[in-house]
């Protein structure tokens, strides 16, 4: 399989894909949000992920999507601040690296 290429090697400007929706995967992931670092299905798209895209795996962040959530389950929030944090740290390293 190929890795795509968006035309951003020449400009360095570095990708994030986020993972939504990786409860539909994994029963134990549907069930409680906490297994996501666990799941070797969750694991196996962020793999597919990065060979398709060409990224590294740190690049490629799964979080649950909660846009039907009724009630708010503190899993889900610490995931998606989870994600933040590693976007927010990457985009530190850009910072630095083109100042």
């Amino acid at each position: 399989m190929e890795s795509l290429s968006f035309g951003n090697v020449k400009s360095q400007i570095p990708q994030t894909v986020l993972l939504t929706k990786i409860d539909t995967v994994d029963e134990t992931v549907e069930e409680s949000v906490k297994q996501v670092f666990y799941s070797s299905k969750v694991y196996g798209l962020v793999i597919k992920a990065c060979k398709l895209l060409g990224l590294p795996e740190n690049h490629v962040l799964p979080m649950k999507k909660c846009n039907r959530e009724m009630i708010l389950d503190d899993d889900v929030n610490i995931l998606a601040l989870l994600v933040l944090r590693q976007m927010a740290y990457l985009l530190r390293i850009i910072w630095k690296t083109f100042r």
